[in-house]
């Protein structure tokens, strides 16, 4: 991938939208900066990929940590997730700087066990947030966590929402970081640098209605399915324009078969895994932003008459907060969160126990 002028390039330089790199790994992140991303986003399934990746070193950090007495696996997974999260924030630290904290951002993910409760989220993002200024504390799109998320914001603390699917969601996040930097300001607080992103995980709510239709027998074309999240982004972003929300919106969790044209054209985010990078650029895929293109009614209709779930996260009123951690794709991929929180955790007991 040595293209001087690829898919990636082309695209930071004729748009406004953000590109960024979602993996932890630093040989991925340092790679895409080089064709324009501007922030990356992790979660804590990438977090033990990265690791693994770099067993060698983190082998040395834990034998380390093993020699001063440090041998809780969670302690040492978190120092683990602190070394990644330094090293990828370095790598975006000129950008941070060259742009005055407007982007050059790095998420990292509270414990995802703790979804549920606002004040355990609160104290672990206040001491994540003092390992580098360019990171983005992560934090579920749940009643919780949008507590913890307000809360944050009026201490100066930049947040991005996590486990999102659609325009409730979103406008959740939105309305918390409002109120947030509200208080803020009138605590006087420096909010010159303060950030909060809403994400829209466009595949996995795809992901979810494809579950649906195949479960109940709907019948409904996969086609059909695979433009879902394409109609909530669309929406989405037209009522944060109307708005003149300060929050931004970032999409993320692309599929293979997604066209990142129909994704690209104005002041947001899009978070691309480097497999479907490498992708785009071997296919030789044409670069257009087509957000702005209207879907076919007929498609809408169709989506919102057949899949409850598509209204749930297409409606602006179609869920309630206190509804938005019992949403299918929140319970799923909160389990897969949970899962790669487990698996780091494990991954560091076998390296304590074998160093």
């Amino acid at each position: 991938m040595t293209a001087a002028d690829n898919y990636f390039v082309q695209w930071t330089r004729r748009y406004p939208t953000e590109f960024w790199n979602d993996s932890a790994e630093p040989a991925e992140i340092r790679r895409a900066a080089t064709w324009g991303a501007v922030g990356v986003t992790s979660n804590p399934v990438l977090m033990p990929r990265a690791a693994r990746i770099s067993a060698l070193r983190w082998d040395v950090e834990i034998a380390a940590y093993k020699r001063q007495g440090i041998t809780d696996p969670e302690e040492v997974a978190w120092h683990v997730v602190r070394g990644i999260a330094l090293e990828d924030a370095a790598i975006m630290a000129p950008v941070y700087y060259r742009t005055q904290g407007h982007t050059g951002r790095l998420c990292v993910q509270v414990n995802p066990n703790n979804h549920a409760n606002a004040e355990a989220m609160i104290a672990q993002a206040r001491t994540i947030s003092r390992w580098a200024p360019n990171l983005l504390i992560k934090l579920p799109v749940t009643a919780a966590g949008l507590v913890a998320m307000e809360a944050l914001t009026a201490e100066g603390v930049s947040t991005v929402g996590t486990l999102s699917y659609g325009v409730p969601q979103v406008i959740g996040v939105a309305e918390a970081f409002r109120r947030g930097l509200a208080q803020a300001q009138q605590r006087g607080v420096d909010t010159s640098r303060v950030r909060n992103y809403a994400v829209i995980m466009t595949g996995r709510l795809d992901d979810h209605l494809r579950d649906v239709n195949r479960e109940q027998g709907l019948g409904i074309a996969e086609e059909l399915i695979n433009r879902a999240g394409v109609a909530v982004t669309q929406k989405a972003l037209r009522i944060f324009r109307e708005r003149a929300y300060k929050s931004v919106i970032l999409l993320a969790s692309f599929r293979p078969y997604h066209d990142l044209g129909d994704f690209l054209g104005g002041d947001y985010v899009v978070s691309v895994p480097p497999e479907l990078q490498e992708r785009i650029i071997a296919q030789g895929t044409p670069l257009r932003a087509d957000v702005d293109k209207p879907l076919p009614q007929d498609l809408l209709e169709e989506l919102q008459t057949r899949l409850a779930d598509f209204r749930r996260a297409y409606d602006e009123d179609g869920m309630t907060p206190t509804e938005f951690a019992s949403f299918g794709p929140v319970v799923k991929t909160l389990r897969q969160f949970i899962g790669g929180y487990r698996d780091l955790v494990s991954y560091v007991q076998e390296r304590l126990a074998a160093l």
